[in-house]
C-alpha cells in the first residue's frame, strides 16, 4: 500500500513541499524522495525512509553541516552555537531534558551559524562571556539573549536562591561576592536553619567539617 505523504507534513525541521523523482537503491529497491523546506530557509531532497526513521531531520544545519566553509568549527563561538542547538533540538543530548523537553527552542534565524555569529559579534561577544537567556523560560533568539559573565548568568538561573538580609535582597551568588564567603557555605547554613544575622559569620573549623560531610564543600 502506497503511503500518503501530504504537502506541509513535518519531519524534524523539514516541511514537505512536493514529491520528486525516486532513486534506485541496493537490490533495485525504489525509494520515494521529497523536496523539503528546512526551518533555516534551505531546501533539502530527502528519501522517505530517512524522513520516517528520523535520520534526516534538517538540511544539515542541525548538526552544523553547511555548504558554507567558514573554517570556524573549532572556535569557542561555534561550539557555543552547536551546544545551543543540541540541548534544544537533539533528544539524545544529555541536557535535552532541561531545554528541549521544556519547549525551549532556537529561533529559525539562528539555525544558520553565520546568522548567529553576526548577532554575537555585534552584541559584544568575548571568549570570557557566556550566552544567557534573559527570560530563563524563553527561547534562544536575539530578543531574549545577551552575553554575560559567569556570575551574571548564575544570578539569572531559575533555581537561584534569593536571600533578604537587613532589608536588602540579593542572590546567594551576589551575597557570596559581597561578604567573601563561598555560596556553598551560605547555602549550607541556610539549610541548617542558621538565623539570618549569623549567616555571614567567619567560618569555624567545625563548620567546615560538617559542610564537607554534607557535600557542600
Amino acid at each position: 500500500m502506497r503511503l500518503k505523504i501530504n504537502k506541509g507534513g513535518r519531519y524534524g525541521l523539514l516541511t514537505i513541499i512536493e514529491e520528486t523523482e525516486p532513486y534506485i537503491g541496493l537490490h533495485g529497491k525504489i525509494h520515494r524522495r521529497f523536496v523539503c523546506k528546512c526551518d533555516c530557509g534551505n531546501t533539502k531532497v530527502a528519501s522517505l525512509p530517512s524522513l520516517r526513521k528520523g535520520t534526516t531531520r534538517s538540511c544539515g544545519c542541525l548538526y552544523g553541516l553547511s555548504n558554507t566553509i567558514h573554517h570556524e568549527s573549532k572556535t569557542r563561538l561555534y561550539c557555543c552555537w552547536r551546544g545551543i542547538k543540541d540541548r534544544c533540538l537533539n533528544p539524545r543530548d544529555d541536557k535535552y531534558k532541561f531545554y528541549g523537553e521544556r519547549d525551549i527552542s532556537v529561533c529559525s534565524q539562528w539555525l544558520k551559524y553565520e546568522h548567529f555569529r553576526e548577532w554575537a559579534i555585534s552584541h559584544g561577544y568575548q571568549d570570557s562571556l557566556t550566552i544567557d537567556r534573559i527570560d530563563v523560560n524563553g527561547d534562544y533568539c536575539p530578543e531574549n539573549c545577551r552575553w554575560a559573565t559567569t556570575i551574571e548568568q548564575a544570578n539569572n538561573k531559575r533555581t537561584n536562591h534569593y536571600l533578604a538580609v537587613n532589608g536588602i535582597t540579593k542572590t546567594v551568588s551576589e551575597w557570596s561576592e559581597t561578604v567573601g564567603l563561598k555560596a556553598s557555605t551560605i547555602l549550607f547554613r541556610i539549610k541548617k536553619g542558621w538565623p539570618t544575622d549569623s549567616l555571614f559569620c567567619p567560618i569555624k573549623h567545625e563548620d567546615t567539617e560538617q559542610a564537607i560531610c554534607n557535600g557542600f564543600l
